[in-house]
């Protein structure tokens, strides 16, 4: 996809059509190409893209354009580095080892959340990596070890941070009446999301629920679909 959006661009781009012309050999053209967009390495020679100052260059500009550098320097944590804190995704282009990097995933993590798909399994347990995702993606939590989801003062902080998270808990802790208000406490009953994970373990834990949202109808129609329970 990269090359076919490259090559179209080349048709507008004179320096990106020389490059092509020239089959990317030319290092000092190259190199202008890269820092102009770094998704022209796709059109560098095989040995221009093993050229380690060509590649920061183009991951500098563009993280993505990791993919188009060659397999040894996906391997270079200088080059992976400057790549996933400009774009997180780019990490999915990273060699094997380097997804096992907690600092190099922690960097792609900090970027964008989607970089915890491309993270090495073990890694996906990581309290830090965890921490850093679930503000915008509570769907990380689900993932995590059942040792983290079982850990209440890691919940609750991770229900701080995004209230959806709460569906995500262990069963022992959302089968826990002080827990649950607990958690809902700390957004004083506000925090939508937290409110109807609540419900959807016990119709009863609406009761917590802020008085602003208890007003609020179409709230709780959709808490009485959720759980029968919530107005009785």
């Amino acid at each position: 996809v990269g090359g076919a959006s490259g090559a179209a661009a080349g048709d507008h781009d004179p320096l990106l059509a020389a490059v092509q012309a020239d089959g990317g050999r030319d290092r000092e053209m190259v190199l202008a190409a890269v820092m102009h967009s770094g998704a022209a390495l796709a059109f560098a020679s095989e040995e221009l893209r093993s050229d380690y100052w060509l590649a920061l260059a183009a991951v500098s500009n563009n993280g993505d354009a990791l993919q188009h550098a060659s397999s040894e320097l996906r391997g270079d944590r200088d080059i992976v580095l400057t790549a996933v804190s400009l774009s997180g995704g780019a990490l999915q282009y990273a060699s094997e080892e380097l997804r096992h990097d907690r600092e190099v995933v922690l960097a792609a993590v900090r970027q964008t959340t989607e970089a915890f798909d491309f993270a090495a399994p073990e890694l996906r347990g990581e309290r830090d990596l965890i921490r850093a995702c679930v503000g915008s993606r509570a769907s990380v939590l689900r993932d995590a070890t059942m040792e983290i989801r079982e850990d209440r003062e890691f919940v609750l902080d991770a229900v701080a941070r995004n209230g959806a998270c709460l569906e995500f808990a262990a069963e022992a802790l959302l089968a826990d009446d002080a827990f649950m208000a607990e958690a809902l406490a700390q957004g004083q009953g506000h925090d939508r999301d937290a409110v109807l994970a609540a419900v959807k373990q016990r119709g009863s834990l609406f009761q917590h629920a802020s008085e602003e949202l208890r007003s609020d109808r179409v709230f709780v129609l959709e808490c009485v679909a959720t759980s029968g329970e919530a107005l009785e």
